[in-house]
């Protein structure tokens, strides 16, 4: 099992390092303005720091969410987190982050992720645009119609390969029966599975917390982990649907904190 979020890079400076979703395609910004970019400079308890890339999605001006992997360990002063917006490469709204907010009961036990989940609040207010938008959630989303993923994750995992682009691919839900037969112990309650029908595309290393939408705006799902011995392709999702009493409950906290 591997977490497709954190890929580590050397330093903030390092952009040529970043990577995208494998076998994917470019994606205007206009087309998922939801999509956030997220640094994280992880001071480590000994004093030494740590870098990684994650995706987000926005939940209104001043909250985003993710994988709870991305952040729970950085959760110590130090840390230092930097979000842009609104882009493709270069430029966008730039701010950092003023509080998270990591599920109660997230836990990696080496089997699978649980609960892998989290909500951070923004220092600077974000300005909606044609090119930043917020996710909408719901209890109980179309969970099978055609969805699509973002990110700025590796491009090839074979030979690391990377891109300064966003880019996407379409994604499709599995029976639950499905997911829990091919995933087994690495099944976990809350998640989903999604994969491209061709098999040759999907998320990867710094892909993970970035959004899985369908119709272009509903959040069904969080990028969380896969396990490359059972399937390259096959993705595991935290269900935002399954976490939407936690989500609306948390999000009002830390919004008004």
């Amino acid at each position: 099992m591997y977490y497709l979020a954190a890929f580590s890079f050397l330093g903030f400076i390092s952009c040529e390092d970043q990577p995208l979703i494998v076998q994917g395609n470019f994606a205007r910004i206009e087309d998922f303005p939801h999509s956030v970019y997220m640094e994280v400079g992880c001071k480590q308890r000994r004093g030494s720091m740590t870098y990684y890339l994650c995706g987000a999605s926005i939940l209104n001006e001043k909250i985003v969410m993710s994988a709870a992997h991305c952040l729970a360990e950085c959760m110590i002063p130090g840390t230092r987190i930097h979000i842009s917006v609104g882009k493709n490469t270069d430029g966008g709204q730039m701010t950092t982050l003023r509080g998270l907010m990591i599920h109660e009961y997230y836990v990696d036990i080496g089997v699978g992720l649980g609960n892998d989940i989290a909500l951070a609040r923004l220092n600077t207010a974000l300005k909606f645009g044609n090119k930043v938008k917020r996710v909408a959630l719901m209890a109980n989303p179309p969970y099978h119609e055609k969805a699509r993923v973002a990110g700025w994750g590796i491009i090839n995992e074979i030979i690391p390969d990377t891109s300064p682009f966003l880019h996407y691919i379409d994604q499709y839900v599995l029976p639950a029966t499905e997911c829990v037969r091919r995933m087994g112990k690495f099944s976990k309650p809350g998640t989903l599975c999604a994969q491209n029908r061709n098999f040759n595309s999907y998320a990867s290393r710094g892909d993970s917390g970035s959004a899985l939408v369908v119709r272009g705006y509903i959040q069904i799902g969080i990028v969380s982990y896969k396990v490359p011995k059972i399937s390259r392709s096959l993705v595991v999702y935290t269900d935002t649907g399954y976490f939407y009493d936690w989500i609306t409950h948390n999000t009002k906290r830390l919004y008004c904190a």
